[in-house]
């Protein structure tokens, strides 16, 4: 009895400890990532047709390791016409203590010729925990506007990642894939199945992350110019990582009923004390 009385004491406390926190996401590099500061965000515009390496990158500063942070990347690449071009727009805000955090991706002026592998891509990777328990949601899309007839290949990949063990041993927590080669006019949702070449998914895009873990943030979306391509075409789209507390307390069947009156009285204290602020 002693030993379950003393197990109560310190979870209640695990607990307050993490309702108490600020309800923060952090940026949180792996031991083993590829990225100076853990988080790589970019626009791609051109393509290698036209010379070894004729396309133009535009990547966020290797400085960016706090957050909040905002800023617009545009990729522009003028050797053919018409000019290839890629605008990534992104917010990342951090504190979910009173409101969503997101990480929030918005794709515009994407445009590409009909020139073999002339392409307009974006690309994320970002690595995080949070500070208390908290709930994810993942929504977005990518809608592409062919010049005619003619069609493209269309790609938005999307993924959560558990890299707690180094970003070489990652656990999938959601992931969705699509892929069309024939479909002029193509959208994708998160989630979707829409591709006509291929589909994949994995996991829910609503869930809990656990702050005892590091997390990736990774996508890709792009509009490409392939063989039978013929005509030129634009893409805009967005996706958002949003980040909200995880407002209640699963009731275990091993607790007793002063453990459980406890802990939610310690729970509601503490949203108090954070509304009052």
């Amino acid at each position: 009895m002693f030993g379950i009385r003393v197990s109560l004491v310190g979870l209640m406390v695990f607990l307050c400890a993490n309702v108490a926190s600020a309800g923060l996401v952090l940026l949180d590099k792996a031991p083993d990532s590829a990225f100076p500061t853990g988080i790589e965000l970019n626009a791609i515009a051109g393509g290698t047709s036209v010379g070894p390496l004729d396309f133009t990158t535009i990547t966020t500063p290797p400085t960016l390791s706090v957050l909040p942070a905002m800023g617009t990347l545009t990729a522009t690449h003028p050797s053919i016409s018409p000019t290839a071009t890629a605008t990534h727009t992104y917010m990342l805000e951090p504190d979910f203590s009173s409101g969503p955090a997101f990480f929030d991706h918005t794709f515009s002026d994407f445009l590409r010729s009909s020139t073999l592998d002339q392409r307009a891509t974006a690309e994320a990777h970002i690595e995080f925990k949070v500070d208390t328990p908290a709930i994810y949601t993942i929504d977005g899309l990518l809608s592409v506007e062919d010049a005619g007839a003619s069609f493209g290949k269309v790609e938005m990949e999307v993924a959560l990642l558990d890299i707690t063990a180094g970003t070489g041993s990652p656990i999938t927590v959601f992931a969705s894939s699509q892929t069309s080669v024939m479909t002029t006019d193509q959208t994708f949702f998160v989630g979707g199945a829409d591709g006509d070449d291929s589909n994949s998914g994995f996991g829910s895009p609503v869930g809990l992350l656990d702050p005892s873990k590091r997390y990736a943030w990774k996508f890709l979306v792009n509009t490409l110019a392939i063989s039978t391509t013929t005509e030129s075409a634009t893409a805009e789209g967005k996706l958002t990582l949003s980040v909200t507390s995880a407002t209640s307390v699963p009731e275990p069947n091993s607790l007793g009923a002063l453990g459980l009156a406890s802990i939610l009285t310690c729970w509601r204290s503490s949203r108090r004390n954070r509304k009052s602020l």
